[in-house]
């Protein structure tokens, strides 16, 4: 009974708290949030729906003096962990919610991101709603926020076990491209880096790092054949010394809405096949990352399993 009774105090709590905006910096549509540390250097937490973990690198760990928070052992998970920094809180980063797993802490090994201190995942999203305005470079806590008749909900589906129950932080939605509905990850942090060939395309300089999605090879060689005039620029992205192809698809469609044009990288089937899709409620084809997400203000409702979408003004 007293568990439930605090449970009900402190979903009353949530619900009367205004909006927070975080200290979001938004990079080529890629999302950071930035703080100082206790060192007086400026620390970067990278913001990835796509991200299975919160993670955090061992030297950063030694630098800022980090205090361990066990390790985990679950199945053929063993995991180092360490204990969330107060600094990120008190600086308006909140910590993550309890999950089964790892309790609001995180992971210890190599941050999968350079340009960052702090990879902060589908776990950190999880249980709250979020406000991302690509436009404007915000991201909002809000509990309140509720949608008004410009917002289409556009669902999101999880991976859960036998009773129901959210295993997995990835969320799944579906993109139409080309007439056909395509089941993608909702990505936030998928990034690459451009090449001399494909940073005019963008507007910047070669070898930035941008917001992008990613697209089965199979799917990608399909809709080259059905559509010749669909630019592609073979030498797109450079990732591990090699060049990957890009397509820019004229439109994509969300919820009712039709925006573009969007780009996509081209990867292997076996990424998705073998990949991503295992964490999925569904098989996926591809990412939807900040090269479409940027063409809406977009709510993401982990509570309800629904992102709220709108073309961005």
């Amino acid at each position: 009974m007293r568990r439930l009774f605090l449970s009900f105090v402190l979903s009353t709590l949530a619900a009367a708290a205004p909006a927070q905006m975080l200290p979001a910096q938004f990079d080529h549509d890629r999302i950071h949030l930035v703080v100082h540390a206790p060192d007086g250097a400026p620390f970067k937490a990278y913001v990835d729906s796509g991200g299975l973990d919160n993670v955090v690198a061992p030297a950063v760990v030694r630098r800022l003096k980090l205090a361990s928070a066990g390790r985990t052992d679950v199945d053929d998970i063993h995991e180092e962990l360490v204990a969330y920094p107060a600094f990120l809180a008190r600086a308006g980063v909140p910590a993550p919610l309890d999950d089964p797993l790892f309790h609001g802490r995180l992971v210890l090994q190599r941050a999968p991101v350079a340009d960052s201190d702090l990879f902060l995942g589908g776990p950190w999203l999880a249980g709250r709603i979020w406000q991302i305005d690509y436009v404007r470079h915000e991201l909002y806590l809000d509990a309140q926020w509720r949608p008004s008749a410009r917002d289409h909900a556009l669902p999101m589906g999880f991976k859960t076990d036998d009773a129901g129950r959210r295993i997995v932080q990835l969320p799944r939605i579906v993109v139409t491209v080309d007439g056909q509905p395509l089941d993608m990850l909702l990505d936030t942090g998928a990034m690459a880096q451009l090449t001399a060939d494909s940073a005019p395309a963008f507007g910047v300089a070669p070898g930035t790092v941008v917001g992008a999605g990613f697209i089965m090879t199979s799917v990608f060689d399909r809709w080259r054949a059905r559509h010749p005039d669909w630019r592609v620029i073979e030498r797109g992205e450079l990732i591990q010394g090699m060049t990957v192809p890009m397509i820019e698809v004229p439109k994509v469609t969300l919820a009712g809405f039709t925006v573009g044009p969007v780009w996509f990288i081209r990867r292997g089937d076996a990424n998705f096949t073998q990949g991503m899709s295992l964490a999925m409620d569904k098989p996926i084809v591809g990412a939807f990352g900040g090269s479409g997400l940027h063409w809406f203000h977009l709510v993401l409702d982990y509570p309800h399993a629904v992102a709220w979408i709108r073309p961005a003004s």
